[in-house]
């Protein structure tokens, strides 16, 4: 959101102060915005899921119908579930979490934008660039750079 918020300013148009606030009230809202109490065994009831995309995160095929299945519950209980306890659906948690690795990969000099988007579970350059792009306001090349100077 700050790249986003910077990329604004830089871009000199009529508009962007009124984006800048736009996105920085977001941001506030955003840590502002408190998770409901959760109930520990809601949480463990969730664990068998979570653990699975931590430790499975490079697996194209994860759904939340596979994910609600290791819980045992239903696919709706389990995605309300989710959000109750994480403040994100499932899906958006395994990205976050995949881009996490991606940067990690990315920061290190031994791979390539290609191995780092096969390594945590894109089936493509393409979709994997667009999702570090969506997530951290970066294209992967651009990321790269800017760890370079």
């Amino acid at each position: 959101d700050f790249y986003q918020i910077q990329r604004v300013l830089a871009s000199d148009t009529p508009t962007a102060a009124l984006e800048v606030k736009h996105r920085l009230y977001g941001l506030i809202l955003q840590l502002l915005k408190t998770v409901d109490y959760v109930p520990k065994e809601k949480k463990q009831l969730l664990q068998p899921a979570v653990q699975y995309m931590l430790e499975h995160y490079h697996d194209q095929s994860i759904t939340n119908d596979y994910l609600a299945a290791l819980c045992s519950i239903s696919t709706v209980y389990f995605r309300k579930s989710f959000e109750n306890a994480y403040g994100v659906s499932p899906i958006r948690y395994l990205h976050n979490y995949r881009i996490q690795k991606a940067k990690d990969l990315l920061s290190s000099d031994y791979g390539t934008i290609s191995q780092a988007a096969e390594s945590t579970g894109y089936n493509s350059v393409y979709h994997f660039s667009k999702m570090f792009k969506q997530y951290t306001a970066l294209s992967p090349t651009d990321y790269v750079k800017r760890l370079r100077k």
